[in-house]
């Protein structure tokens, strides 16, 4: 694809962008700028979901974040120009660091560090967005170099609950890097493959960044150890489902302006969907009465009945009621009108 002369290319365009930011512009410039640039080499590179996500977060990322309290000693008093500049610096180093090692998001979290330790947290939040595009592109990476080196998957024990084993020593050594720059194995229909490790980012970002982004940060946290679908089967509950839909519709009520609140929204999409038609290991419908699935109907009753005005509510109440009446065909009106109103997803697109 011509990856490598892009690079080269975009780290030329990047230097110049630099250059020509006035030192005073403001964390909103050069971070746009920054993404910008990211987007239009991910482009060529045909990294457009990840792309688009990123140039959504930059129409935000100069919202100013509730900061997080914490001890006046440990705040150090920067003027605009130096803040500004730290981004730059930090935005240039992950430009040139080469996503194909693995080492590097270790690198990348060091100098992050270095930069952002004792800022405010507006500013380390704002860096936090640059590290997130760049580790994601690592993933992207990573998947690619795993499936070529372990096709076969004859290098790991897999057992029935899901946990990789290595086999060879090399496998040790490749699995101990992993976790050491913040990755980790998980399994689907019997296949491994390369994930983030969600304790890596508590572990180096939890104590710089905001209150609101902490808080988000935690709750993704907990979905990606709770975990949520494997081999085509939920492996929570309706019910937990459910719970996860009405905290993030809180959680979007609450900070209209955080900058991941499109990826939370796309979520949201999926988690809808499957809590309204099920997923094939765990049928909406009872298999032997075709009536609504006892574990579906214990969610809906808790979202009615606890949460009675929540957004969830709204949409899932004309639904169970049609579901209550076997009026299927209904029901397949309402999941039509809610695909075209992109409350849900739609498969056949």
């Amino acid at each position: 694809m011509g990856a490598g002369n892009d690079k080269r290319k975009t780290s030329g365009t990047l230097r110049e962008i630099i250059k020509s930011t006035p030192a005073g512009a403001g964390v909103f410039i050069v971070v746009k700028n920054f993404i910008i640039l990211i987007f239009v080499q991910m482009f060529k590179m045909k990294y457009w979901l990840l792309a688009s996500t990123i140039c959504m977060c930059s129409c935000t990322c100069n919202q100013q974040l509730p900061p997080t309290p914490v001890n006046e000693e440990r705040i150090i008093e920067k003027d605009s120009a130096q803040k500004s500049t730290f981004l730059q610096e930090y935005a240039a180093y992950l430009q040139n660091l080469d996503t194909s090692k693995l080492n590097n998001s270790s690198l990348a979290v060091k100098k992050y560090k270095l930069f952002f330790n004792n800022v405010d947290t507006a500013d380390a939040d704002s860096a936090y967005v640059l590290f997130f595009a760049f580790y994601n592109v690592m993933l992207d990476k990573l998947l690619d170099q795993h499936y070529k080196n372990y096709t076969d998957q004859s290098a790991f024990t897999i057992s029935n609950t899901g946990n990789v084993t290595p086999k060879t020593q090399q496998a040790k050594q490749y699995l101990s890097q992993l976790h050491s720059n913040g990755f980790t194995l998980s399994v689907e229909e019997g296949s491994t493959y390369v994930k983030q490790d969600i304790d890596f980012i508590a572990k180096h970002f939890y104590n710089t960044v905001s209150t609101t982004m902490r808080i988000y940060l935690e709750q993704v946290r907990r979905e990606n150890k709770e975990g949520f679908l494997r081999d085509a089967a939920m492996v929570i509950t309706p019910t937990a489902l459910a719970t996860r839909i009405i905290f993030w519709d809180d959680f979007l009520m609450n900070h209209s302006s955080f900058v991941f609140n499109e990826t939370i929204r796309e979520k949201q999409r999926e988690y809808l969907t499957f809590l309204l038609e099920g997923v094939d290991n765990t049928p909406l419908l009872d298999h032997t009465t075709k009536q609504l699935s006892a574990r579906y109907e214990k969610a809906y009753q808790y979202v009615l009945v606890k949460h009675p005005n929540s957004n969830l509510a709204e949409i899932l109440k004309p639904y169970y009621q049609n579901l209550q009446k076997n009026s299927i065909a209904r029901d397949q009106q309402i999941l039509k009108q809610y695909r075209s109103e992109k409350k849900i997803l739609d498969f056949e697109q």
